[in-house]
């Protein structure tokens, strides 16, 4: 049974002392892994899915109350307004962007059909913004928003993968960053903490079992990252290992 969270829940937060986070997509892999670490770190937990996750289901089950669950398509632009609606009342001290596509990644993008190119932006650059812009309020005003990006959107570091492959998902994420970084400039005087993260090579679906990095690896790594730079007020972009990466 999914435990839903409601407008007293924040009450009980600032009675109980417990940090609060919103994570957005947190069904499986990193985002699943996200949300153990924070409810085991003692965090009241809001974890979104966009359908039915056996895995955050039964991990929602055994946390002692400590994880809630909200449904949300990140690409869905009026469910989020109706999940900011349903959130209305809580204060999070950090709320974490995570969804992510990848398409045929041996395509140029000068192959890759137009529909293909506007989802994998639509996904990973425009709508993890629009998402942050709606739900800021939600975040305190010391808080931090984290966002899930890669090392692939770093333009510096382009020059270290094989021409031609991941190019389309690459200039998402490098979109995103540069939106994160619009993101930070207008809201910079608010005193806000905006982290932009790399998980790894992360042995999930999209990483692959070739993958270096186990889910549980790149999130306690993730975590540890975002504990030491929460609250600083800073923009920064980082990988899962706390190292600070080239734009």
């Amino acid at each position: 049974m999914s435990v839903q969270t409601t407008a007293a829940g924040g009450a009980e937060d600032a009675q109980s002392g417990r940090r609060k986070a919103l994570l957005i997509g947190a069904s499986r892999g990193v985002g699943l892994g996200l949300a153990k670490i924070f409810a085991a770190q003692g965090w009241n937990v809001v974890a979104t899915e966009r359908s039915r996750s056996a895995g955050l289901q039964a991990t929602a089950a055994s946390a002692d109350g400590r994880i809630g669950i909200e449904h949300v398509d990140i690409n869905d632009h009026d469910a989020i307004r109706e999940l900011h609606r349903r959130l209305s009342g809580e204060l999070f001290d950090v709320i974490f962007i995570i969804p992510g596509v990848y398409d045929d990644t041996t395509k140029p993008v000068h192959v890759v059909p137009v529909a293909e190119v506007t989802r994998l932006f639509l996904t990973n650059a425009y709508s993890p913004i629009y998402l942050a812009e709606t739900v800021l309020d939600l975040l305190q005003p010391s808080g931090t928003l984290a966002i899930m990006s890669s090392r692939m959107g770093s333009v510096s570091l382009a020059t270290t993968y094989t021409p031609g492959e991941w190019e389309t998902y690459r200039a998402s994420k490098a979109a995103l960053n540069m939106l994160a970084r619009c993101f930070y400039q207008r809201h910079q005087s608010e005193g806000r903490t905006v982290l932009i993260f790399h998980p790894g090579w992360v042995k999930t679906d999209m990483g692959g079992e070739d993958a270096p990095v186990e889910v549980a690896t790149s999130a306690e790594g993730l975590y540890r990252t975002l504990e030491k730079w929460r609250g600083s007020g800073k923009e920064a972009y980082l990988d899962y290992e706390g190292n600070v990466l080239p734009w």
